[in-house]
């Protein structure tokens, strides 16, 4: 087996200045067996070379990793060898072998690795012209190598093409995972910086970009996100010019759909790819044995978990296959959404049925207002639930509800899953008035309940919500107060040490970020847009 090691390689500059200052110190000197060749790759803390063995029993290449001599520092050095004890700790088909180590007279560490000869992932699949079915291959392969780092508690931390080889052994392709240099091992201390960012700019994860010390395996599954996403749609996901511009992006936008570059994309593969590439750590899969387990289901042509579909929505995706039946199943949903517009205007006449409605008549009301959405768009019927959605609107509005706290807060939730539609509608007015509906319910139970989380959590929800369609109206100053209003009651969640807390930094922070972004305020919006856990 060989090495080409290009995922240590840094900029071209550093790679010729490395060169000059190091490559004649070391050209011919032997490593305990290993005589060094030639210098093939610099980057990060050591430098690599290409070696081979001296001791006359077999020839063998192999590649040495040596700290640079800028580095060697007790810092540097204790991260250098703990990359070493890392590596001696992860015997993988798919992880670059560690073979021998040591330490120079001088008191430098180095350590040897196999020699993999190969191509970086995404000029191999480029050049062998694989299908979607080959990368997935590899890419399941990709996911059983990280899954093993993590069973150790080892978190790679710099997941990118150049950091994945792809090896041809007798016509199978292998791919290899390398450089465990920023690697983060959960029962060791952590030798990154409280609030500094570690990683590669454009796969590093939102939370890595943030600076937050709180990285775990999820990180990985995001920057795998990105080399998925750059195999299959050939571009990349983000483009900046700049570090600053990769941080806002990172955080803020979302890629574009690889259906839109690529129009005959499967679906379900790009929802895989997508809940990779989630912003928030918690909307992604847990683990590398979820997304394997995804590929796996993708390839045979079973359901995915991604989205984490109901037994209506397995329905749905087997019916889509039979016009006959997407037929019929087309007029039964009309047929329901008639009743439920009926069953609407009776619980106009009687009160009481909407006071004693059953939790599962609020998990219907609230599916119909939400996930069925997709559903209905598919089949250009979104009118339906959109006139659904006002006709309870206009039912709502009718009553002052006087229930219990959970009660009331049910009522809330509808109105804020009815502005949600609207909005989609772009009836920014009713919109706002449904949020409006709901803010008044919430705040007049934090009257008597001013510490109750939920309802603080929900207020800040409901004040970024009306944030954003104020800007949508071009409201700027309304945007900016409601924000503020949000900003205000994080602070108050944040004193609690509530568990809403997060959730609710995230929204107020990006919605924020936003509204300032128009208002072509960029250096707050960026500082907006990094929530302050």
């Amino acid at each position: 087996m060989s090495l080409i090691i290009t995922c240590l390689m840094s900029s071209p500059e550093n790679k010729k200045s490395l060169i000059k200052n190091e490559e004649k110190s070391y050209d011919g000197v032997v490593f305990n067996q290993y005589k060094i060749i030639k210098l093939i790759g610099s980057g990060g803390m050591g430098n690599v070379y290409l070696a081979k063995r001296n001791d006359g029993q077999f020839n063998k290449d192999v590649a040495i990793k040596i700290l640079s001599k800028g580095y060697n520092n007790k810092s540097y050095k204790d991260r250098f060898l703990r990359e070493k004890q890392i590596l001696a700790q992860l015997r993988h088909p798919n992880i670059v072998p560690l073979l021998d180590a040591g330490e120079t007279e001088d008191g430098i560490p180095w350590f040897v690795l196999e020699y993999i000869e190969g191509g970086i992932i995404n000029k191999f699949c480029k050049s062998q012209f694989l299908s979607l079915d080959g990368i997935v291959n590899l890419i399941i392969k990709i996911c059983d190598a990280i899954a093993f780092a993590h069973s150790k508690g080892i978190i790679h931390r710099d997941i990118k093409h150049h950091n994945i080889i792809i090896e041809n052994i007798d016509g199978k392709y292998q791919p290899i995972i390398l450089d465990f240099g920023i690697a983060h091992k959960k029962d060791k201390q952590n030798l990154t910086n409280q609030g500094s960012m570690i990683g590669s700019p454009g796969y590093m994860s939102p939370e890595q970009m943030i600076g937050i010390n709180t990285i775990d395996r999820r990180t990985d599954i995001y920057s795998l996100g990105v080399v998925m996403y750059e195999l299959f749609a050939q571009k990349k996901l983000f483009k900046g010019k700049s570090i600053l511009d990769m941080h806002k992006q990172t955080i803020l936008d979302l890629p574009i759909k690889i259906s839109k570059i690529i129009p005959s994309f499967p679906k379900d593969l790009q929802t895989i790819v997508e809940t990779c590439l989630k912003k928030k750590p918690e909307d992604r899969y847990q683990s590398m044995s979820k997304l394997k387990e995804d590929l796996h289901r993708w390839m045979n042509g079973d359901s995915i978990i991604a989205h984490k579909e109901s037994w209506l929505q397995v329905l749905w995706r087997s019916i889509k296959r039979n016009k006959v039946i997407t037929a019929l199943v087309t007029t039964i949903i009309l047929i329901s959404l008639v009743s439920i517009a009926k069953y609407t205007y009776d619980i106009n006449k009687e009160r009481h049925i909407a006071v004693n409605a059953t939790t599962e008549s609020d998990d219907l009301f609230n599916y119909l207002l939400k996930d069925l959405y997709g559903e209905l768009t598919e089949i250009g019927r979104v009118n339906l639930l959109q006139s659904v959605a006002e006709k309870n609107l206009q039912h709502l509005n009718k009553y002052h509800f006087k229930q219990t706290t959970a009660k009331q807060i049910k009522y809330a939730k509808a109105y804020r899953n009815i502005a949600k539609v609207l909005e989609i509608k772009n009836d920014n007015s009713l919109s706002i008035d449904a949020q409006l509906k709901a803010k008044n319910i919430i705040e007049s139970l934090l009257k008597t309940q001013s510490s109750n989380q939920e309802l603080i959590h929900m207020n800040v929800l409901i004040h970024s919500d009306l944030g954003s369609l104020y800007l949508n109206n071009g409201q700027l100053q309304l945007s900016n107060d409601e924000h503020q209003r949000a900003q205000k009651l994080v602070l108050k969640l944040k004193q609690l040490n509530s568990t809403y807390a997060k959730e609710a930094i995230w929204k107020a922070s990006t919605s924020y970020a936003w509204t300032l972004m128009e208002q072509s305020n960029y250096d707050l919006a960026l500082l907006r847009a990094v929530p302050h856990y």
